[in-house]
């Protein structure tokens, strides 16, 4: 099969409630609440990294915070939803507001036409590698080698979904890129906004690139799946 249908649940909290500063400090708590859940933080108990597609992901989107889990994440976050309160923000609890849970289906995988979508939070596309290759390319290269590298985020998309892809190589992208930099543990890094074109469902409010558990990479489509 060329694609899998998927069970998707997103928590919303009031915009300007949070900021996007506090997305580390808010995983951190839950994480402390939820210690059994390692889809919280991806840490296993020896301290290892769990080398996995985040089943939750933190967003902050349009002033709001998102958290979006699929899989185990999602049974975890409705958990979330039904027995936290509150968190901790700079030592101090704060009561959390009213929230909105959305439990929707979507698709991931090859699809029969082409889709148009948008980066609404940076995509993290670069490893070192890659950025020491980006840099000593001419700009008019640029487009070709990171339409390249989103290729790769979709393969890797499909495998964190367990579907395999008969023929990858019929995943088509076309992109338009624009450079720029977030600042990730105190670390200015090269991150890109833009749009593109493929043939690949992807699910709406999930991630794909780097650092997609933190909020990275985000998804939007001019036509959902």
């Amino acid at each position: 099969m060329s694609f899998t249908d998927v069970h998707l649940v997103r928590l919303q909290y009031p915009k300007d409630f949070f900021t996007k500063d506090d997305i580390p400090r808010i995983r951190a708590y839950l994480s402390r609440q939820f210690p059994g859940y390692t889809p919280i933080h991806n840490h296993m108990p020896k301290g290892n990294y769990r080398y996995v597609y985040p089943e939750i992901q933190f967003k902050f989107l349009d002033g709001a915070l998102n958290i979006v889990g699929h899989g185990v994440g999602g049974t975890i976050l409705t958990e979330i939803f039904q027995k936290v309160d509150q968190v901790e923000i700079g030592h101090k609890l704060r009561e959390l507001p009213e929230k909105e849970i959305q439990v929707y289906q979507s698709r991931v995988g090859m699809a029969p036409e082409v889709y148009a979508y948008r980066f609404v939070t940076p995509w993290m596309a670069l490893n070192q590698e890659n950025y020491e290759k980006l840099r000593d390319l001419p700009m008019r290269k640029w487009r070709s080698f990171l339409e390249r590298i989103l290729w790769g985020n979709l393969r890797a998309l499909a495998h964190g979904f367990d579907l395999w892809l008969e023929h990858p190589e019929e995943i088509r992208v076309h992109g338009e890129f624009f450079s720029g930099h977030s600042v990730f543990k105190n670390k200015h890094i090269m991150t890109f906004t833009g749009s593109f074109r493929t043939n690949f469902y992807i699910p709406p409010g999930l991630g794909i690139g780097k650092q997609v558990a933190r909020g990275y990479g985000a998804v939007d489509a001019d036509l959902c799946p």
